[in-house]
């Protein structure tokens, strides 16, 4: 993938990622930026088509520095990356939630694609580290999947909580298709929106202070929201660009 800045629009905003490979570095730069102006609550998005998301997370995770704690919402995927992942270095180790987790002093903690049903003992880990105030360890959410609690069973107060629980966390990196367009952010960083043009390359069209909301989208590119057809070939298209 390739892209350009407008010259009217926030030129210091870096272009889209070339590949897989470039936004995985991406984000490793923006986590380090964030934690090093002080945020302990991060969130990394990128999107991963067919790959297994531990995969696309290893090297972010190998790009943070010990103690940590690299936490999945099962045991099953702790065990089979114990297994699987190269020289994994001192100082990290992974597990699971459940009943047993705990969290030892000072390190760090990767949270690998939490489920919406994690959410409540996610907050409390968080909630008991923020007691340490300026010493508290980071938290890093990566590719959180909270955005399906209406149809897995969660109730209203659940989704109260996954709401006011991401909202404490600042997305650091985010990269996502829309159509012939894609949202993306990397701390420090705006939001920036960028349109496909006739030769597949992207360039920014708008830079913003948050997120934008379809509708904003929708005023921003000046066309209507894309089907849910449309998007998913979008999706499908931005990522078998990003994997070359």
């Amino acid at each position: 993938m390739k892209g350009r800045n407008d010259e009217n629009q926030a030129p210091g905003i870096p272009a889209l990622p070339a590949d897989l490979a470039e936004a995985q570095q991406q984000a490793v730069g923006a986590i380090q930026a964030a934690i090093q102006a002080g945020y302990r609550r991060v969130q990394v998005d990128i999107p991963v088509a067919d790959l297994k998301p531990e995969t696309v997370a290893l090297p972010l995770i190998y790009g943070c520095e010990p103690p940590m704690a690299v936490v999945f919402s099962d045991a099953g995927s702790a065990a089979l990356a114990q297994r699987d992942w190269p020289g994994i270095p001192e100082g990290m180790r992974l597990c699971s939630l459940g009943a047993g987790f705990r969290v030892e002093d000072g390190e760090m903690l990767f949270f690998v694609v939490p489920s919406v049903y994690a959410v409540e003992q996610v907050e409390q880990i968080c909630d008991r580290l923020s007691q340490q105030g300026s010493t508290a360890p980071p938290v890093i959410l990566f590719n959180p999947q909270l955005q399906d609690a209406a149809t897995v069973g969660v109730g209203l107060a659940g989704r109260r909580l996954r709401d006011r629980f991401i909202t404490t966390f600042e997305p650091v990196y985010y990269l996502q298709a829309l159509g012939s367009a894609a949202v993306a952010r990397l701390f420090p960083y705006p939001w920036g929106v960028w349109q496909q043009d006739d030769e597949n390359r992207y360039h920014l069209v708008k830079s913003l202070d948050h997120r934008p909301n379809g509708e904003e989208l929708g005023q921003i590119l000046g066309q209507e929201q894309s089907s849910t057809e449309g998007l998913w070939r979008g999706i499908q298209r931005f990522l078998r660009v990003l994997q070359g």
